[in-house]
């Protein structure tokens, strides 16, 4: 269970707990998703799904074969498929690092931009992973073309980052096409910090709706809080390794 922080398009701020729940998502969703090994889905957003009978398998993803195995038959609940010894010591090596309570969402100019933050461990620095989803909710077809986070540590020490589109892409949300996801990481010197900045969306069709002048849209990214569950700096670990560069 997750509190999820969300400030609307008119200003206003909501505070709601929502599951969220750790998937594999399918090849045909690889095109959407940059340097994403695992997705996040919402417990609103999942739907019944139908196995299509040419498909040896459910979800074409990489990781399906290594992490689950095909029953024999059917087990009492209807379970076509058991997690397998991989899967299960994968799992229980990372459940600190899989959990995450705070989920964060801004929507601007009808894009909705979702940050959830991952404390994974302290060594020298502290380090956090996020995941990030840019969600174009609106009915005009956008392209992202440059993005700019700045991380603040706990001593308001600021490290920013930015560039062209994501990862040398430049992806086109689309009302059939809608949402881009991408993660990142970061080492900050204190045990906590937050991120908050920007990504620029450009209309494939000129001026926005919302933004009559310009076909160029700012969408914010919403404070994101990094949170560990250290207090206090820690002394220096004895096998240190340098930080991580925050992508």
């Amino acid at each position: 269970m997750a509190e999820v922080n969300e400030i609307h398009s008119d200003g206003t701020k909501t505070s709601t707990n929502c599951h969220y729940y750790h998937v594999l998502p399918d090849s045909s969703y690889k095109a959407r998703q940059s340097s994403v090994r695992y997705g996040y889905a919402p417990h609103d957003s999942i739907v019944p799904y139908r196995i299509e009978k040419t498909k040896p398998r459910p979800i074409d993803h990489h990781f399906f074969d290594e992490f689950f195995k095909e029953l024999p038959e059917p087990s009492s609940d209807g379970e076509l498929y058991e997690p397998t010894k991989i899967l299960k010591e994968l799992h229980a090596l990372n459940l600190k690092k899989l959990r995450y309570a705070q989920v964060y969402t801004r929507t601007t100019e009808n894009v909705k931009v979702t940050a959830i933050p991952f404390f994974v461990k302290f060594n020298y620095f502290y380090y956090w992973q996020y995941h990030m989803c840019v969600q174009n909710v609106g009915t005009d077809d956008l392209r992202l073309t440059w993005w700019n986070k700045v991380v603040t540590d706990q001593k308001n020490g600021q490290y920013v980052e930015g560039g062209s589109g994501l990862d040398n892409e430049s992806p086109v949300l689309t009302p059939a096409d809608p949402s881009f996801e991408h993660e990142g990481h970061c080492a900050l010197p204190t045990p906590s910090g937050k991120i908050h900045g920007t990504y620029s969306l450009q209309s494939t069709k000129g001026p926005s709706r919302l933004n009559t002048t310009s076909s160029m849209i700012k969408v914010l990214i919403p404070t994101t809080m990094l949170e560990s569950q250290y207090s206090t700096e820690l002394e220096n670990a004895p096998d240190s390794s340098s930080p991580d560069k925050d992508t």
